[in-house]
Protein backbone atom coordinates (compact mmCIF):
# COMPACT_ATOMS: atom_id res chain seq x y z
CA UNK A 1 0.00 0.00 0.00
CA UNK A 2 1.08 3.68 -0.57
CA UNK A 3 3.14 5.28 2.48
CA UNK A 4 1.40 8.20 4.68
CA UNK A 5 3.65 10.49 2.47
CA UNK A 6 2.07 9.62 -1.02
CA UNK A 7 -1.43 9.28 0.94
CA UNK A 8 -0.95 13.16 2.28
CA UNK A 9 0.53 14.05 -1.15
CA UNK A 10 -2.65 13.12 -3.29
CA UNK A 11 -4.80 14.60 -0.24
CA UNK A 12 -2.86 17.78 -0.35
CA UNK A 13 -3.07 18.30 -4.24
CA UNK A 14 -6.82 17.43 -4.05
CA UNK A 15 -7.42 20.25 -1.43
CA UNK A 16 -5.32 22.58 -2.90
CA UNK A 17 -7.98 22.32 -5.99
CA UNK A 18 -11.22 21.71 -4.31
CA UNK A 19 -10.44 24.98 -1.79
CA UNK A 20 -10.15 28.75 -2.49
CA UNK A 21 -6.61 30.11 -1.94
CA UNK A 22 -8.52 32.42 0.28
CA UNK A 23 -10.11 29.97 2.89
CA UNK A 24 -6.56 28.28 2.32
CA UNK A 25 -4.72 30.95 3.65
CA UNK A 26 -7.14 32.28 5.46
CA UNK A 27 -7.29 28.58 7.59
CA UNK A 28 -3.76 27.41 6.62
CA UNK A 29 -2.53 25.68 10.04
CA UNK A 30 -6.35 24.36 10.72
CA UNK A 31 -6.67 22.99 6.85
CA UNK A 32 -2.85 21.48 6.95
CA UNK A 33 -3.44 19.62 10.11
CA UNK A 34 -6.76 18.86 8.82
CA UNK A 35 -5.18 17.18 5.32
CA UNK A 36 -2.48 15.11 7.12
CA UNK A 37 -5.11 13.58 9.84
CA UNK A 38 -7.87 12.87 6.84
CA UNK A 39 -4.96 12.32 4.73
CA UNK A 40 -3.84 8.62 6.79
CA UNK A 41 -7.21 8.09 9.03
CA UNK A 42 -7.95 5.11 6.92
CA UNK A 43 -4.70 3.46 8.14
CA UNK A 44 -5.70 4.06 11.90
CA UNK A 45 -6.09 0.01 11.75
CA UNK A 46 -2.37 -0.18 11.43
CA UNK A 47 -1.91 0.18 14.61
CA UNK A 48 -3.86 -2.55 15.67
CA UNK A 49 -1.84 -4.41 13.33
CA UNK A 50 1.46 -3.43 14.67
CA UNK A 51 1.23 -3.96 18.07
CA UNK A 52 -1.98 -6.36 18.73
CA UNK A 53 -1.49 -8.61 15.22
CA UNK A 54 -4.56 -10.78 16.31
CA UNK A 55 -6.61 -10.98 14.55
CA UNK A 56 -5.04 -8.63 11.87
CA UNK A 57 -7.50 -5.88 10.72
CA UNK A 58 -6.29 -3.71 8.33
CA UNK A 59 -7.67 -2.99 4.98
CA UNK A 60 -11.06 -3.84 6.61
CA UNK A 61 -14.20 -1.38 8.38
CA UNK A 62 -11.43 1.83 7.64
CA UNK A 63 -11.14 0.20 4.63
CA UNK A 64 -14.81 1.09 3.13
CA UNK A 65 -16.56 3.31 1.02
CA UNK A 66 -19.04 3.26 3.98
CA UNK A 67 -16.93 4.64 6.59
CA UNK A 68 -16.71 7.92 5.65
CA UNK A 69 -20.24 8.06 5.50
CA UNK A 70 -20.94 6.87 8.57
CA UNK A 71 -18.59 9.62 10.21
CA UNK A 72 -20.00 12.37 8.33
CA UNK A 73 -23.37 10.99 9.85
CA UNK A 74 -21.57 11.17 13.09
CA UNK A 75 -20.27 14.54 12.26
CA UNK A 76 -23.87 15.78 11.23
CA UNK A 77 -25.63 14.30 14.34
CA UNK A 78 -23.14 16.01 16.58
CA UNK A 79 -22.79 19.19 15.17
CA UNK A 80 -26.86 19.22 15.27
CA UNK A 81 -27.03 18.49 18.80
CA UNK A 82 -24.63 21.13 19.82
CA UNK A 83 -26.81 23.66 18.01
CA UNK A 84 -23.52 24.62 16.04
CA UNK A 85 -23.11 25.26 12.02
CA UNK A 86 -22.43 21.87 9.66
CA UNK A 87 -19.49 23.31 7.50
CA UNK A 88 -20.45 21.70 4.47
CA UNK A 89 -17.22 22.31 2.55
CA UNK A 90 -15.15 20.69 5.23
CA UNK A 91 -16.82 17.65 5.40
CA UNK A 92 -17.32 17.02 1.49
CA UNK A 93 -13.31 17.38 1.96
CA UNK A 94 -13.23 14.99 4.14
CA UNK A 95 -14.97 12.12 2.74
CA UNK A 96 -12.84 13.50 -1.34
CA UNK A 97 -9.72 12.90 0.92
CA UNK A 98 -11.21 9.67 2.55
CA UNK A 99 -12.11 8.46 -1.08
CA UNK A 100 -8.97 9.13 -2.65
CA UNK A 101 -7.23 7.15 -0.08
CA UNK A 102 -9.07 4.42 -0.90
CA UNK A 103 -8.30 4.69 -4.61
CA UNK A 104 -4.49 5.26 -3.81
CA UNK A 105 -5.11 1.79 -1.62
CA UNK A 106 -7.32 -0.10 -4.41
CA UNK A 107 -3.92 0.83 -6.84
CA UNK A 108 -1.24 -0.43 -4.98
CA UNK A 109 0.52 -3.74 -4.02
CA UNK A 110 -0.67 -5.42 -0.59
CA UNK A 111 1.89 -7.96 0.54
CA UNK A 112 0.31 -9.95 2.54
CA UNK A 113 -3.21 -12.09 2.89
CA UNK A 114 -5.68 -11.19 2.43
CA UNK A 115 -5.18 -9.00 -0.30
CA UNK A 116 -7.05 -6.00 -1.20
CA UNK A 117 -9.76 -3.76 0.52
CA UNK A 118 -13.24 -4.73 2.54
CA UNK A 119 -14.78 -1.92 0.72
CA UNK A 120 -18.36 -2.76 1.06
CA UNK A 121 -17.69 -3.68 4.71
CA UNK A 122 -20.67 -4.40 6.92
CA UNK A 123 -22.35 -5.34 3.89
CA UNK A 124 -19.54 -7.68 2.76
CA UNK A 125 -16.45 -9.23 3.32
CA UNK A 126 -15.31 -9.66 0.03
CA UNK A 127 -11.75 -7.93 -0.58
CA UNK A 128 -10.85 -6.16 -4.22
CA UNK A 129 -7.28 -5.26 -5.13
CA UNK A 130 -6.52 -3.58 -8.94
CA UNK A 131 -4.98 -6.51 -11.10
CA UNK A 132 -2.47 -3.23 -12.57
CA UNK A 133 -0.85 -1.97 -9.51
CA UNK A 134 0.50 1.81 -9.14
CA UNK A 135 2.14 2.13 -6.37
CA UNK A 136 5.04 -0.05 -5.53
CA UNK A 137 4.78 -2.76 -2.19
CA UNK A 138 5.65 -1.47 1.39
CA UNK A 139 6.52 -3.81 4.01
CA UNK A 140 4.34 -2.42 7.62
CA UNK A 141 4.34 -5.94 9.25
CA UNK A 142 6.47 -4.24 11.57
CA UNK A 143 7.61 -0.90 13.28
CA UNK A 144 11.33 -1.74 11.89
CA UNK A 145 10.23 -2.26 8.51
CA UNK A 146 9.78 1.47 8.21
CA UNK A 147 14.06 1.62 7.65
CA UNK A 148 13.58 -0.64 5.07
CA UNK A 149 15.26 -0.52 1.59
CA UNK A 150 12.59 -1.74 0.01
CA UNK A 151 10.10 1.03 1.74
CA UNK A 152 12.38 3.85 0.76
CA UNK A 153 12.53 3.06 -2.55
CA UNK A 154 8.99 2.95 -2.89
CA UNK A 155 8.81 6.31 -0.88
CA UNK A 156 11.14 7.78 -3.60
CA UNK A 157 8.84 6.73 -6.50
CA UNK A 158 5.56 7.88 -5.24
CA UNK A 159 7.70 11.14 -4.40
CA UNK A 160 8.81 11.13 -7.69
CA UNK A 161 5.47 10.11 -8.99
CA UNK A 162 3.12 12.49 -7.43
CA UNK A 163 5.31 15.53 -6.98
CA UNK A 164 5.38 16.73 -10.43
CA UNK A 165 1.14 16.81 -10.10
CA UNK A 166 1.22 18.37 -7.01
CA UNK A 167 3.53 21.70 -8.61
CA UNK A 168 1.43 21.60 -11.50
CA UNK A 169 -1.99 22.35 -9.48
CA UNK A 170 -0.27 24.81 -7.34
CA UNK A 171 1.79 26.61 -10.15
CA UNK A 172 -2.23 26.69 -12.12
CA UNK A 173 -4.03 27.65 -8.84
CA UNK A 174 -1.61 30.20 -7.59
CA UNK A 175 -0.07 31.27 -10.67
CA UNK A 176 -1.18 35.02 -10.34
CA UNK A 177 0.54 34.96 -7.09
CA UNK A 178 3.43 33.03 -8.55
CA UNK A 179 4.04 35.76 -11.04
CA UNK A 180 3.74 38.45 -9.30
CA UNK A 181 6.03 37.47 -7.05
CA UNK A 182 8.89 36.35 -9.57
CA UNK A 183 7.95 39.71 -11.50
CA UNK A 184 9.16 41.81 -7.89
CA UNK A 185 12.24 39.27 -7.50
CA UNK A 186 13.03 40.09 -10.90
CA UNK A 187 12.72 43.36 -10.89
CA UNK A 188 14.42 44.13 -7.96
CA UNK A 189 17.67 42.79 -9.54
Amino acid sequence: MPTPAAHTLISTTIAIIYLSKDYIIAHKKFILGFIIAISILPDIDVAWDLFIRTPPIHHTFSHSIFTPIFLSLGYVVYTILRKHKINTKLLFLFCLLYYFHLLADFFAYDLKPPYGLMLFWPFSNAYYISSQPFFLPVSKATVLDLIRKENFYALASETILLILPFLLVIAIRWRKELYSHFSKIKHSH
